[in-house]
């Protein structure tokens, strides 16, 4: 089966704009003094929250960047 988010520009948006709010967090986030177990918890915060949901979305594309 076909990635639906290279198919479907609805979902291919909804994906878009979780994958910008994760990078937006961590660059707020992550900086030069940032320590390992604080770079740790940004990780595993941006995983549940704009990682996983996109599981839900498309499985197949989830796989691709995870």
């Amino acid at each position: 089966m076909k990635q639906r988010y290279r198919n479907c520009r609805c979902l291919k948006q909804e994906v878009d704009a979780l994958l910008r709010s994760n990078a937006s967090y961590q660059a707020q986030h992550i900086g030069k003094g940032t320590t390992p177990k604080e770079k740790e918890e940004v990780n595993r915060y941006c995983y549940e929250q704009f990682i996983l949901p996109i599981k839900d979305l498309d499985k197949e594309f989830f796989e691709s960047i995870s």
